[in-house]
């Protein structure tokens, strides 16, 4: 894997809450093992990170979740970089989904143990997890961390019930997530201002459809495609490809779902399609809400997207960031800070501090993340200021510290 042109380059801890020792363990681990953690995670993680233990310090006031007896888990915890920073203060228990291979790559369980043996100075324990519910017992946790989950959970309330519960009294709750402003930022960057690509890149796959693939020249232009980038693939012949491997069987249904109603499955349907073992129980929950298996709602998209206006205008749809949420302005309307704070009141949860952190509309300018990441990194006395001035909804992505009463 290429090395970060401008990540590389840095040279000096510019991070408040990370010490040195620290800093230096990671970034040279990084440099060292570039394919298995490159320099981009390695900063997101730190500049996350640095954000977390100011607050932590800030409204604990030197409370004994910041010892290194404490008992802390991680939920999603990927490549397992966060599980490792936060054995700094205590044993760590970390959880993932078992099927994260397009995120993480191949080799995500062999990573995941080189960088826990490599960075973490207390990781105790890795478990996989079912997406809903938390594989540990009643009460075992001063602190549970996560970044970027629950807006990906099926059911937000019981989530945070599973975070209560295995919580002992007074454990702290760090949740980072995003607010409207990143789904609106994500939806000029990476919609509106890339549309007429889109379109073109829709029509192109549309064109796999028509009489105009069938000319000899074609077929092999298309085959060419096809083989080197997998967004070219038509979506029937990925969605029969799940069918056939992971739901075979009879069916009996008889319900035919009307071409409206699965259009507006369609700024979901690509997460399942890219991750169908991953994302299971989002195709389950949009065929129980259609009283419909989901091997019949697989073949009916089959037969739904041999068209090729169904495919264009498949290409064309905003997707949702969270997998459970209808579309884009829905999406907006259901990450508000309010309702995520909300989220956890209802679950007897007391608010400690809420803080914006990431300020993508302003620091992610371009379409390079590792420049993006670099500047935020050269930008983050502003940023800490930023997040001390003005309100959480103001950031991207921003975190709640929630105790359990």
């Amino acid at each position: 894997m290429k090395d970060s042109f401008f990540l590389s380059r840095v040279r000096k801890n510019k991070l408040l809450n990370i010490p040195d020792s620290i800093f230096n363990k990671f970034f040279l681990f990084s440099k060292k093992n570039p394919n298995i953690v490159p320099l981009l995670q390695i900063f997101e993680k730190l500049i996350i990170m640095d954000f977390v233990i100011s607050m932590l310090k800030r409204s604990l006031k030197g409370r004994e979740i910041l010892e290194k007896d404490s008992k802390i888990m991680e939920i999603g915890c990927g490549s397992g970089l966060h599980s490792s920073l936060l054995s700094n203060f205590g044993e760590v228990s970390a959880t993932e989904l078992k099927h994260t291979t397009r995120f993480l790559g191949d080799s995500v369980d062999t990573n995941r143990k080189l960088i826990a043996d490599a960075l973490a100075t207390n990781i105790t324990d890795f478990r996989y997890n079912n997406g809903i519910t938390i594989p540990f017992d009643d009460e075992s946790f001063d602190m549970v961390f996560h970044n970027s989950v629950i807006e990906h959970v099926p059911d937000i309330d019981f989530f945070n019930q599973e975070v209560h519960r295995v919580l002992k009294p007074g454990g702290i709750c760090v949740c980072i997530t995003g607010t409207p402003t990143l789904c609106r930022h994500r939806f000029i960057k990476f919609h509106l201002l890339r549309f007429p690509l889109t379109v073109m890149f829709a029509l192109l796959k549309a064109s796999f459809k028509t009489p105009l693939s069938r000319l000899a020249l074609m077929k092999k232009l298309y085959a060419r495609i096809r083989a080197r980038v997998w967004h070219f693939h038509p979506t029937d012949e990925w969605i029969k490809d799940i069918l056939e491997r992971n739901y075979n069987g009879e069916d009996t249904t008889q319900s035919s779902l009307s071409e409206d109603k699965i259009k507006s499955m369609y700024p979901r349907l690509l997460h399942f399609i890219r991750e169908p073992d991953y994302n299971h129980i989002l195709l389950e929950r949009l065929a129980n809400r259609n009283g419909i298996s989901p091997r019949s709602l697989l073949l009916q998209l089959v037969n739904h997207f041999k068209s090729p206006w169904n495919e264009f205008m498949f290409t064309i749809t905003p997707q949702t960031h969270s997998q459970h949420t209808q579309n884009h302005k829905t999406e907006a309307k259901e990450w508000r800070v309010e309702n995520w704070i909300k989220s956890f009141n209802d679950q007897n949860f007391s608010i400690r501090d809420v803080r914006g952190f990431r300020y993508g509309h302003i620091f992610d300018i371009t379409y390079n993340y590792d420049f993006n990441i670099w500047l935020t990194y050269q930008s983050l006395p502003l940023i800490h200021a930023l997040s001390r001035w003005l309100p959480a909804w103001f950031a991207g992505e921003f975190v709640i510290l929630a105790e359990k009463k």
